[in-house]
């Protein structure tokens, strides 16, 4: 199982959001990982690598 660094996927997240006109979409990128995540957007740095399945949930809220 090959994890993959959060920032991509915050990264792949806004490319996302930006596309569909959201108006803040780093913050929501950010605020839907911490979701995500179980932890407060501001400890995101704390999270360098999630497993797959994170990234597929993320994925699925975006």
């Amino acid at each position: 199982m090959t994890r993959t660094p959060l920032r991509l996927a915050l990264l792949e997240a806004t490319r996302i959001l930006t596309e569909a006109g959201v108006d803040s979409p780093r913050v929501d990128a950010e605020l839907l990982a911490a979701h995500v995540l179980g932890v407060e957007r501001s400890r995101l740095p704390l999270v360098p690598l999630v497993d797959p399945s994170v990234v597929d949930a993320y994925g699925r809220l975006v």
